[in-house]
Parts: structure tokens; sequence; C-alpha cells
């Protein structure tokens, strides 16, 4: 789970980039996006657009063509939050939905067991200095997160 308050952003559009080194078979990623009801994340392999999904699960093929065998691929997702709700107002389950996260909550590469994501994550310019945390989220099977202040 790569969710963008343990980083200091809590609203705004928000960069994701997955680095993997290829090994030919993958076909593509599966991701679970969440960036509120009227939120939504646009996905890119290598600066390629793979789409636009509202909230929620998706898999993004990979055309063949993007997809650099042996060498460094780049996985980019915007997150475009819409912020979180704004008061508590409970479904029929009674949840509490101010407290929903915003971000990637899962981010798996298909057709490959042995290729790792490592993470940057790159939001509004400021965020909260000083309190960036550079996490290992292990639920993201084997990543790296390396977090910056960008402009």
């Amino acid at each position: 789970m790569l969710y963008e308050d343990d980083y200091g952003f809590h609203h705004g559009d928000v960069w994701y980039r997955g680095h993997f080194t290829a090994t030919g078979n993958e076909t593509g990623i599966t991701l679970d996006g969440e960036a509120g009801v009227y939120g939504i994340y646009s996905v890119w392999l290598n600066g390629i657009l793979l789409g636009t999904q509202s909230s929620g699960e998706q898999t993004f093929a990979f055309a063949t063509s993007a997809l650099r065998k042996g060498q460094d691929n780049v996985v980019s997702i915007l997150v475009m939050n819409m912020g979180h709700n704004e008061s508590f107002s409970p479904f029929s389950n009674g949840a509490n939905t101010v407290k929903d996260p915003r971000g990637i909550r899962t981010a798996i590469l298909q057709g490959s067991t042995s290729a790792t994501l490592s993470w940057w994550i790159q939001g509004n310019r400021g965020g909260e200095q000083g309190r960036i945390k550079l996490v290992v989220r292990s639920t993201m099977a084997t990543c790296t997160v390396n977090a910056t202040v960008g402009t």
C-alpha cells in the first residue's frame, strides 16, 4: 500500500513512478487506486498511456512495443486525488468515509514473478516537509519506496 497521507500528501495530484527491469514476460500491471468518489488515476508505461480509471482495481495491458526487455522500465501513475471526504457519512455498514485513504493499494506486475518494482512518490510542493517517510511496503509484492517533495 502506498497511501499518500503516509508521505505528507493530503490532496491534489500525486505521481507514483515504479521502476523495474523487464524479463520480457510482463504482460501488464494490476492496480487498485483510490482517489475519492470523483477522483481518477492514469497509467503510463515508458511514456505510453495505458489508460485512465476511476477509483478501483483495473489491469492495464502492456503494449509489447513499450516494454524494454532487460532494461529499466517505468510505470507512471498520476493519482488525481479529490481530497478526503468532508464529513462523517455512514453507509449501510456504518463506515466512516472521512478516513478513506488515497493512493495505490495494490500494484502487481502480470506475467513475471521475478521483477521487482521500486517506487518514487512526488506530490505537492512543500508537502509536510520533514515528515516524509521512506518505507518498504512488503504487501505490494516486494517493493521499495522513495518519497520526494516536488515542484
